[in-house]
This record gives structure tokens, C-alpha cells and sequence, in this order.
């Protein structure tokens, strides 16, 4: 019998990686005053810092990582892991949708200001807004436990 925890360890780790690339990109967006987000903004609509969905990330591939590798999984309906194995795609594919806003503002020239309150660019152009906010309210939407992590 397959082992259900191989295909979730490789995806959270995976998972934890682009999510620590997307973030260190993240935090380097400056405008030329060099105004910048820091981990203390809170994610419109979701009122937690994005410190919140550090912590979430890092204790949902602790959990993972802390599995034993002979975990018996035959007790555990298939839809806990199904949906655990969902939600980490999901996560994933959010993911992949900030990274695309990093070249839209690059193609666009740039960084012209922050707002913070709602963690938008705007792009040098004038014409283009990146709304990271809603994106990282997706990742919480989607990422598995729904609780503030301390």
C-alpha cells in the first residue's frame, strides 16, 4: 500500500520553498524612498500579519516533517488526505500567481509607491496595480488550519 505521507512531504517541502523565495521577493519591493512591506502588514479582509502566515507555513511543514516515516495512514479517511493534498496544491498554484506579479512589475518599469493598507504596487507605468493583498488572502483561504498559530 502506498504511502500517502511521501506525496504530502514532497509537496510541502516543495510548498515551503516557494513560499520562502516568494516572500524574501516580496519583502525586497522598494520604492526609490525605499518604502517596503515588513511581516507586520496585515492581510486585508483575513486582519492577520503576513508573521501569521509565516507561522502557518512553517508549523504546516513541521507537522509534515515531524510525521514518522512508517505512519500507519490506514486509519485516516482518504478524504483528510485528499483534501490536505488539495489545499496544499492550491497553495502552490497561489503561489505561482504572486511570482507572475513579480515580472508584471518589472515589465512595467518598476515599483512607483506602496499602499500598505491594502498591500498594493504600483507599477513605475502608472497604469498597473498588483493587489498582493488579495493574493495572500487566497493562500490563507486555501492553506490547511484556519487558526492564528503562536
Amino acid at each position: 500500500m502506498e504511502n500517502p505521507l511521501d506525496g504530502i512531504e514532497a509537496l510541502a517541502t516543495e510548498l515551503l520553498i516557494d513560499y520562502e523565495t516568494t516572500m524574501t521577493a516580496f519583502l525586497k519591493i522598494k520604492t526609490e524612498d525605499g518604502t517596503g512591506f515588513d511581516l507586520s502588514e496585515l492581510i486585508p479582509q483575513i486582519n492577520r500579519p503576513l508573521h501569521d502566515l509565516n507561522k502557518r507555513m512553517t508549523s504546516l511543514f513541521g507537522l509534515v516533517k515531524g510525521l514518522p516515516a512508517n505512519a500507519n495512514f490506514s486509519i485516516v479517511p482518504d478524504s483528510i488526505v485528499s483534501q490536505l493534498l488539495s489545499n496544499l496544491k492550491a497553495t502552490g498554484d497561489r503561489l505561482i500567481e504572486v511570482n507572475k506579479v513579480f515580472d508584471q512589475i518589472g515589465a512595467n518599469g518598476g515599483v512607483s509607491a506602496i499602499d500598505k493598507p491594502t498591500l498594493t504596487v504600483i507599477h513605475r507605468n502608472g497604469d498597473q496595480r498588483s493587489d498582493f493583498g488579495d493574493l495572500f488572502k487566497q493562500i490563507c483561504e486555501v492553506l490547511p488550519g484556519n487558526r492564528t498559530v503562536t
